[in-house]
């Protein structure tokens, strides 16, 4: 007997059930374009010819985060579970045959397996099929990388994972955990065979990047990416239209978009200012989707200014969000949590009504008044901003300089040089007292809120922001099993921490990707959509 029935597991990843129906109304979808026509009129046949911007210079994809490695390796492997590619993003099983058995109190997780799941026809697999001792063994691994991979953290509440029989895998929890699911679907955790995962060198090479899904690997380089329908057809009721998909790393944007002219090239992601030559053309389409991550000026609360929270909440509200991302819609303006965590972040009705969100004016006036009380001088004050030089942020460092100056609050930035990670460890040291950076996290509550407001996250609370009463509330949330219960408490923080900051959260930025007449059922979507497009899309026939 179950304690706890399918229905609350699925009330857990934010299905909608019984009661609650009137809480769980979605706010808008973010703005992704629809496929340009119905799945019914695809054909077979063709190879997708993408650009990619970045690249990890790794196959490790438990290692690895966003990168052209991570999207080829969503065409090639399964996932335990996996965001739903239509809105609200909820999640799915995939390798799992349907949603797990909870008995009890909550904290063992019970998943039984597809037994049609198998891996690629290659050594070492050659074909076999998934079993619970390599959903074990890739999570195991990913908890046991520890610093090495992004995502080990996510799963310090997992005591053990058994495995019963070949077709049961049982997670035991120190506690009960609503984001458990959700975690599971990360974009990266791809469930890899047992003989590649307890490997200690694995992964130096294309003959490592076995996985279940509907493509492999036919080449895998850090400069391009040859993928093929397997060999042996598909396990599961999604054909795959492709013949391949060949991905290549092309980081000048200006080169990408000539490529898209020169139809030597289908799809690749631009800035919303190259996008914008492409949106009235009929022989494209654009499509746009908020991004999960999110850009946010770290504060840090040690400082003797910043102690004070009337300089925080004056920051809060001198930061223009309206002109921060620039004039081609290339962000959406948001609060602690980004607008790609359909149903979790506050609707932009409900952020009008907050600092921050509403009428420029009004918040210059609240920003001077909260200054002036604070004992700061008339004519406002200066303070350094570090930043990186990478991922686009000296122009948006720029642009939130001229937001703040407004509100006598004048910036000296400090761009340091090289990768993201000299800031990363700058903010790691707390040696700032503001700094512009990026979040990475995904699109539901816990990752977005914990490691950044709560005083022992021991994650990214950089600017050692204390608040008790909310800790016990980030500590709560992480348990509500009911849906209702806790889209209310997650609201409930986010108003929180608006009215009392931490960070000062700006917004996410937009995932715009243009595509070629040839190509359809391609469009942005608010994580790596590499599944949907291995899944949903096909070219017709024609250069």
């Amino acid at each position: 007997m179950l304690g706890i029935s399918l229905a609350t597991a699925a009330t857990i990843v934010g299905l909608r059930c019984g009661g609650d129906s009137e809480l769980q109304q979605p706010q808008a979808a973010p703005s992704a374009t629809p496929e340009p026509e119905d799945i019914g009129s695809a054909r077979p046949g063709g190879t997708l010819r993408v650009l990619y911007r970045e690249a990890s210079g790794s196959a490790d994809i438990h290692r690895i985060g966003s990168a052209m490695e991570a999207y080829a390796w969503q065409w090639v492997g399964s996932f335990l579970m996996r965001q739903r590619a239509e809105f609200p993003f909820s999640i799915e099983p995939d390798i799992a045959i349907g949603l797990p058995e909870m008995p009890g109190d909550g904290t063992m997780v019970i998943f039984k397996l597809n037994p049609k799941a198998r891996f690629h026809q290659r050594p070492p697999t050659a074909g076999r099929i998934v079993t619970s001792a390599d959903v074990k063994a890739t999570f195991d691994r990913i908890r046991g990388l520890g610093a090495a991979s992004p995502r080990s953290g996510l799963y310090a509440f997992v005591d053990s994972i058994q495995t019963p029989d070949a077709g049961t895998v049982q997670f035991k929890l120190k506690t009960p955990r609503a984001d458990l699911l959700n975690v599971m679907g990360d974009q990266f955790d791809i469930v890899i065979p047992q003989e590649l995962a307890t490997k200690a060198d694995v992964f130096g090479n294309g003959a490592d990047v076995i996985g279940s899904g509907l493509y492999e690997a036919e080449s895998f380089d850090s400069r391009r990416i040859k993928l093929v329908r397997r060999r042996d057809g598909p396990w599961g009721p999604n054909p795959g239209w492709l013949d391949g998909c060949d991905i290549v790393l092309q980081p000048d944007e200006g080169a990408r978009a000539n490529a898209l002219l020169d139809k030597t090239a289908d799809v690749t992601h631009l800035p919303g200012s190259v996008a914008e030559v492409f949106r009235n053309r009929p022989e494209f389409t654009v499509s746009s989707a908020a991004s999960s991550t999110r850009h946010v000026l770290f504060v840090n609360h040690t400082s003797t200014r910043y102690k004070d929270l009337r300089y925080r909440q004056a920051l809060w509200r001198a930061v223009d969000r309206r002109t921060f991302f620039g004039p081609y819609g290339d962000g959406v303006p948001a609060g602690p949590m980004s607008p790609a965590a359909a149903r979790w972040a506050l609707a932009p009705s409900e952020l009008a009504a907050l600092p921050g969100f509403g009428d420029r004016e009004t918040d210059l006036k609240q920003a001077a008044a909260l200054l002036s009380a604070a004992g700061a001088p008339p004519d406002g004050y200066e303070e350094t901003l570090f930043t990186s030089a990478a991922a686009g942020l000296p122009e948006l460092a720029r642009r939130l300089a001229e937001g703040l100056a407004e509100a006598n609050i004048k910036l000296r930035i400090v761009e340091l040089p090289g990768e993201y990670k000299e800031l990363q460890n700058r903010l790691a040291a707390g040696d700032f007292a503001l700094a512009l950076g990026v979040s990475i996290a995904g699109p539901y509550p816990d990752p977005q809120l914990y490691p950044y407001h709560h005083s022992r996250s021991g994650g990214a609370n950089y600017g050692k922001y204390v608040n008790s009463a909310l800790d016990a509330k980030l500590d709560r949330q992480r348990a509500v099993l009911d849906a209702a219960e806790r889209i209310r408490l997650v609201a409930e923080i986010q108003k929180e921490l608006i009215t009392s900051p931490g960070p000062i959260w700006i917004g996410s930025p937009t995932e715009t990707r243009v595509t070629g007449k040839r190509v359809h059922a391609i469009r942005a979507l608010p994580f790596l959509p590499g599944y949907d497009d291995a899944e949903r899309g096909w070219v017709s026939a024609g250069p």
